[in-house]
């Protein structure tokens, strides 16, 4: 019964029309308390002794050919992106958070991205943030105006997309 949505993932197979708006990258981000009490890790393996803040699925990070999995020790399970976003700044681990949440932050200060150089897989696979709206053969002149609209704000690339 909706005009249009806004979808975050990967798109399972079905009946609607999608437009990407734009892929979705992960981040490795830490609190500056956090980061003054844990050194900052070489590479993924150091993040075991380390607390975690993260979701229901699995991750990997991916560094050209090499792939590693993502192994903990101490983690906080939270499947709720806003409420991760809240527990890493206040310091109690290190997250796992898409881009588009977590840029202000970066921008700020509040969190530390790192890891940068390391692509972060949930649950193996490629994300993306898309528009999606009744198969119509044609779309409501209010919807077209409103997608060409918020693609014009966002430009070619994201605000988001242009700390990377």
């Amino acid at each position: 019964g909706a005009d249009l949505a806004i979808r975050i993932g990967t798109l399972a197979d079905s009946t609607l029309k999608a437009r990407k708006i734009c892929d979705e990258r992960y981040r490795l981000v830490a609190s500056p308390a956090f980061c003054r009490e844990y050194p900052a890790p070489v590479n993924p393996a150091d993040l075991a002794a380390m607390p975690a803040i993260l979701g229901a699925a699995d991750s990997a990070f991916a560094n050209g050919r090499e792939v590693s999995p993502l192994v903990h020790k101490d983690s906080i399970r939270i499947n709720d992106l806003d409420a991760q976003l809240i527990a890493a700044q206040q310091g109690l681990g290190f997250a796992l958070l898409p881009d588009w949440l977590v840029a202000k932050p970066i921008e700020t200060g509040e969190l530390l991205v790192w890891l940068p150089e390391w692509d972060i897989r949930i649950a193996g696979r490629e994300s993306a943030v898309w528009f999606v709206y009744p198969p119509k053969r044609i779309v409501s002149s209010k919807v077209r105006c409103f997608i060409d609209f918020i693609v014009e704000q966002l430009g070619e690339t994201p605000h988001w997309k242009r700390l990377s």
